[in-house]
């Protein structure tokens, strides 16, 4: 059985639409080289596999966001290298992420703990690197500290401490990212001036 899929209906016309498809076969080339089994076709790819259905496009997209990455970083005089690209995974069943991975992809947020840690051990031992990007509790925080990578929400000085005991603990030393609320809203998470992190609470 063969699947077809139009790429070309994913971009806006203008001049550079004849660019990009050209791009999108050749990265067709590449899925080919690397293994899948696809032929283009008029305006679509035909594919026998069912991951290159899955993740031609997902190619097609990641190389487009990196290339606006790029082109922002050269702007503003940054190296595109020192920029990270973090897919939000949160919801998005292992299958997904699986062949986003496969398509280049490395860097993952998550946002509550458990199904992070669910998909982390499903995607064992591939070389990902986790994020966690929601609200962080401390009695999740030994969990966290144990598995993930960095850490986007750190809001208090006893947040901070139990996350440096549980790496410790674990052997693990995860980046760690403070979160402050700055407009001190009272439905937003985040380290306020009143109990703001200083240098004396990070060593």
């Amino acid at each position: 059985m063969r699947f077809a899929m139009t790429l070309c209906h994913e971009y806006p016309m203008g001049d550079d639409v004849r660019l990009r498809f050209e791009e999108h076969v050749e990265q067709v080339r590449h899925a080919r080289d690397a293994g899948f089994h696809a032929v283009y076709s008029g305006q679509h790819f035909l594919a026998s596999d069912t991951q290159m259905l899955q993740t031609v496009p997902l190619l097609a997209r990641l190389a487009d966001v990196r290339e606006r990455v790029a082109s922002a970083s050269r702007r503003v005089g940054r190296d595109p290298s020192s920029v990270t690209l973090v897919a939000i995974s949160k919801t998005f069943p292992v299958d997904a992420i699986r062949h986003a991975a496969e398509a280049g992809q490395t860097d993952f947020g998550e946002n509550k703990v458990q199904e992070g840690l669910e998909k982390i051990r499903a995607l064992a031992p591939r070389p990902l690197k986790w994020h966690l990007v929601g609200h962080l509790q401390s009695n999740k925080a030994k969990k966290a500290a144990g598995a993930f990578d960095v850490i986007h929400s750190v809001d208090s000085a006893a947040l901070l401490h139990d996350l440096d005991m549980a790496a410790i603990a674990a052997g693990r030393s995860p980046k760690l990212l403070v979160q402050v609320d700055l407009a001190g809203g009272l439905t937003k998470f985040g380290d306020r001036k009143s109990t703001r992190l200083n240098s004396s609470h990070i060593t």
